[in-house]
């Protein structure tokens, strides 16, 4: 699914009252697109989903909106929801799809992370954790906000049952790693995974070094709270410490990665580490069960083949740097 920038022009022009400027950027993400365009109130940014399949309903943009409205009035450098003059989280599209509209967050993503960013990102976390205590939003029903709850034992959940489901495709070395995989999710104490789960405060839901820009490597932007909800903090601190060990610093000892998080975060206690561990665990295996679920949709089987291995011995290496073998 495409949307013209002819359509998106018309609808800055007639929905919120913005004129389109000049396109800057295009950006593909996993289920999204990204128009980057400057307007008559300056840079913003224009969303769409790539497929009907990877919508979301008005209900969730609804939220995504109150979210980044309320981070934005506490002074975070949130890209918040920009609505229409009539109050409007959204508009649709000719084909009835979604538009949402941001505004402009500063900043760079490093050409090359240092510690000093990884400590700075994990400050900012902590920041938006202890803010979202006191978000209360209050014109959504219960039954929706048991939706955005975003529990790390259904993660663990979906993760045994991909990999429980795959059958390595008649690849001898996919069929492999997935044994392995089972093994170490059986080794995950799931008691642990519900005490996490308990005590719940407003979470990113998606918080990874792309999600955040840095200059003179301090957090000035943070974006796509798409994935936003309650939940335990622990979600998004096993997320951060996997993606910037597993995608960009792993080439480092995670140790110190981990420490860079913990003393950004302020965690002391033996039992706050522990608990990251555990969300270290689940969420490095929730990312391998990622790869598994798109083997459908991989049009270069090779490629896949090599994206198995290549997170398999990730993997490895991180259970055993965390010594959980």
């Amino acid at each position: 699914m495409d949307i013209q920038s002819g359509e998106i022009r018309t609808i800055l022009d007639q929905e919120y009252g913005l004129k389109m400027g000049k396109v800057l950027r295009r950006v593909e993400g996993i289920n999204h697109v990204h128009v980057v365009t400057n307007s008559s109130q300056g840079q913003i940014s224009v969303r769409y989903p790539k497929s009907l399949k990877k919508e979301l309903s008005p209900a969730d943009l609804d939220f995504e909106a109150a979210v980044t409205n309320f981070l934005c009035s506490q002074g975070f450098p949130v890209r918040c929801t920009i609505k229409t003059p009539s109050g409007q989280s959204y508009a649709t599209t000719r084909s009835g799809t979604y538009i949402s509209v941001f505004s402009f967050v500063p900043g760079k993503y490093p050409k090359e992370v240092t510690f000093k960013h990884v400590n700075a990102a994990a400050r900012c976390l902590r920041a938006l954790h202890d803010a979202g205590r006191e978000f209360k939003p209050r014109d959504f029903s219960s039954n929706f906000l048991k939706t955005r709850f975003l529990s790390l034992q259904d993660r663990f959940n979906d993760t045994k049952n991909t990999l429980t489901k795959f059958r390595g495709h008649g690849i001898l070395s996919a069929e492999k790693s997935r044994k392995l995989w089972l093994a170490k999710v059986n080794e995950i104490d799931e008691s642990k995974l519900f005490q996490l789960d308990q005590e719940a405060t407003l979470i990113h839901g998606d918080f990874n070094p792309g999600n955040f820009t840095f200059t003179n490597e301090e957090v000035v932007g943070i974006f796509d709270f798409e994935h936003a909800g309650y939940g335990s903090v622990y979600w998004d601190l096993g997320l951060l410490i996997s993606h910037y060990w597993a995608y960009l610093l792993s080439h480092k000892p995670l140790c110190d990665v981990t420490a860079a998080v913990y003393a950004g975060y302020g965690l002391r206690s033996i039992e706050e580490l522990e608990k990251v561990a555990i969300a270290i665990k689940v969420t490095a295996l929730w990312l391998v069960s990622r790869i598994v679920a798109m083997k459908e949709q991989v049009a270069n089987e090779a490629y896949w083949q090599w994206d198995v291995r290549h997170h398999n011995n990730l993997l490895e290496e991180l259970f055993r740097q965390l010594k959980f073998d």
